[in-house]
C-alpha cells in the first residue's frame, strides 16, 4: 500500500471512529427513550383499564391506537426519569389522577398524559 493511501485510510479511520461513536450513543440514547417510554404509557394503560369493565371490539381498537400515538407522542417529546418515575409510581387509578402535583409533571407536563392539574 502506497504512503497516500495508508494515510488515507488512516484519516478516514481517526475521522470516522468519533462520528461513529456519537451515532451509536445518540441511538443507545434513542433506545433507552423508547422504554422508558413504553414502559411508562403501558403501564398508564393498564392503571385506566383497570377501572373499567370489559372494552368491546372498537373500545379495544381506539385503546390501542391511542397507546401507540401516546408512544410516539412521549418518544418525540421526550421524558425525564423523574417524569417517568412519578408515573410509575401510581399503583392505583387515584395515585394516577394525583400526578398533577408531582414536581416533574407540574414543570413539565407530557402533552399526552392527561390528569387534573395540581390544586392550588
Amino acid at each position: 500500500m502506497s504512503r497516500t493511501k495508508l494515510l488515507l485510510v488512516s484519516c478516514i479511520l481517526t475521522l470516522g471512529l468519533p462520528l461513529g461513536c456519537e451515532k451509536q450513543a445518540a441511538t443507545e440514547e434513542t433506545n433507552e427513550t423508547l422504554n422508558l417510554c413504553k414502559a411508562t404509557v403501558n403501564h398508564v394503560s393498564e392503571l385506566i383499564s383497570s377501572v373499567g369493565g370489559a372494552m368491546g371490539m372498537s373500545e379495544k381498537i381506539t385503546a390501542k391506537a391511542a397507546l401507540h400515538t401516546s408512544i410516539v407522542k412521549c418518544e418525540s417529546e421526550g421524558l425525564s426519569k423523574a417524569q417517568a418515575d412519578c408515573i410509575l409510581s401510581a399503583k392505583n387509578f387515584e395515585q394516577f389522577m394525583a400526578l398533577g402535583s408531582c414536581e416533574a409533571i407540574v414543570s413539565k407536563r407530557p402533552s399526552w398524559l392527561n390528569v387534573p392539574p395540581s390544586p392550588q
